[in-house]
């Protein structure tokens, strides 16, 4: 259908919405390890997968790929649906290696989360607390809601 894609070319859209993103090459998954969940749970049926999100021109897939998981570790382990922000990891972790809406990647959004709610314990912002413009911002990150216990 008609929509804000229809006058794009696949390069300009590639261009413009799609990551360079490239898999760890010596990711593993871990040997033995035994999920303390049911793997045969519809987790969209069950709230864990949050609603689909348009990052715009800002190339910020990483951050929203590790918010979703954060957010489903919030649904499974504490039973609380709340959508958190994205535009805090693309603002904020630019120390941890990831570029703003140039680049980045889950593992340093995952360092991030965790240095900032595990360590500093601050937390993570809610989406409405920190909602995402679809640009590079400076970090006005001070505190959240979601702390690993």
């Amino acid at each position: 259908g008609v929509n804000q894609f229809t006058a794009l070319t696949k390069t300009e859209f590639k261009e413009t919405y799609l990551s360079n993103y490239e898999a760890h090459k010596d990711f593993q998954p871990l040997l033995g390890y035994t999920s303390p969940v049911d793997l045969n749970v519809d987790w969209v049926t069950y709230g864990a997968v949050s609603p689909v999100k348009n990052e715009g021109a800002c190339k910020a897939n990483y951050a929203f790929s590790a918010i979703g998981a954060i957010e489903a570790l919030s649904v499974i382990i504490y039973h609380q649906q709340t959508e958190y922000s994205a535009q805090e990891i693309v603002d904020c972790s630019s120390s941890f290696g990831n570029n703003g809406c140039v680049s980045g990647n889950m593992v340093n959004s995952f360092n991030f989360i965790l240095t900032e709610v595990l360590f500093l314990n601050i937390g993570s912002n809610t989406e409405t607390a920190y909602p995402y413009v679809a640009r590079l911002q400076t970090c006005a990150s001070k505190s959240g809601l979601f702390k690993i216990k």
